[in-house]
């Protein structure tokens, strides 16, 4: 993504295992989620309890299917050095009702990962991070490591 803004719908469909990424070029962002569709509607997850696959930590509830978003210095989106994950079902009229995502990172990311067993869809709003984005009360922040170097 070089834009500096944009609205983006990640999905695939049963039977299909597939990994989508989309990476904003070389600039902070912020990810507003405006609908969640992955995995098992039943077991809806958006906490921090975690379970280490290859070389990644992602929830045990989200397993095999979530929407990652997170960052890293470089443009490299196959190691990110901070993530969030997200699953189940979820959806906001709009950005300015749901609690956004902030990720200070050089480069940003949201990544649908799909086993093939469910259809998922996640659709987001991306525009590069502002000092409003910043705000703790309305956003939740993470950072890179080597950002704060």
């Amino acid at each position: 993504m070089s834009d500096l803004a944009g609205l983006f719908t990640l999905k695939n469909k049963i039977g299909t295992k597939r990994n989508c990424s989309l990476t904003t070029l070389l600039f902070p962002a912020s990810f507003s989620l405006l609908s969640l569709n992955v995995g098992s509607p039943s077991s809806p997850f958006s906490g921090r309890q975690r379970r280490e696959t290859g070389d990644r930590l992602i929830s045990s509830q989200c397993f095999p299917d979530f929407v990652e978003f997170g960052g890293s210095p470089e443009l490299d989106s196959s190691h990110l050095s901070t993530s969030e994950t997200l699953c189940g079902t979820q959806s906001t009229k709009g950005p300015e009702q749901s609690k956004n995502l902030t990720v200070l990172c050089g480069s940003s990311t949201v990544r649908l990962v799909s086993s093939g067993k469910f259809n998922n869809e996640v659709v987001v709003l991306v525009k590069a991070a502002t000092e409003e984005d910043l705000d703790f009360q309305r956003n939740m922040v993470i950072t890179c490591p080597e950002f704060m170097t």
